[in-house]
């Protein structure tokens, strides 16, 4: 249909109010036709996470679509994993993307680009401008699965 013909059926519709009551394709979600949902047609995680000296990161807020839990860890100075409790890392069809700073006088830290190792950990790191691999840093995560 053309977005004229929706406008129009949607004006005309009884009960006076109109609306587009139902939608139908990839990312909608019509548990509830008179409000259906537009959800995203992948599944994600996005979390605030920060890390000092040699503890764990620490997810500050976070929100996701797929079932499995999600932890962060050191693995080494500079080293760290996603780690998620059930296979949801599909090879070549995981973005990982990570965006931040570095943190406790460290501005100039740096982020590896992501690797998916396996179903379950993706392993990231961070360096300096001159090359060292340190700790400290303030990012925000986004994993997102492709079906």
């Amino acid at each position: 249909e053309t977005t004229s013909t929706l406008v129009t059926a949607a004006n005309t519709s009884s009960g006076g109010g109109g609306g587009v009551q139902t939608g139908t394709g990839i990312g909608v979600d019509n548990t509830d036709p008179l409000n259906p949902v537009i959800v995203a047609p992948y599944n994600y995680y996005l979390a605030s996470v920060s890390q000092s000296s040699t503890i764990a990161p620490t997810v500050n807020s976070s929100t996701k679509t797929f079932p499995a839990t999600i932890t962060l860890a050191r693995a080494a100075g500079g080293f760290y994993t996603i780690t998620a409790s059930a296979a949801t890392f599909t090879a070549n069809k995981t973005l990982v993307t990570i965006t931040g700073t570095g943190s406790g006088g460290y501005a100039d830290v740096k982020f590896f680009t992501p690797q998916v190792s396996s179903t379950t950990v993706i392993n990231f790191g961070t360096a300096r401008i001159d090359g060292t691999f340190d700790d400290g840093f303030e990012a925000t995560i986004q994993v997102i699965i492709l079906p």
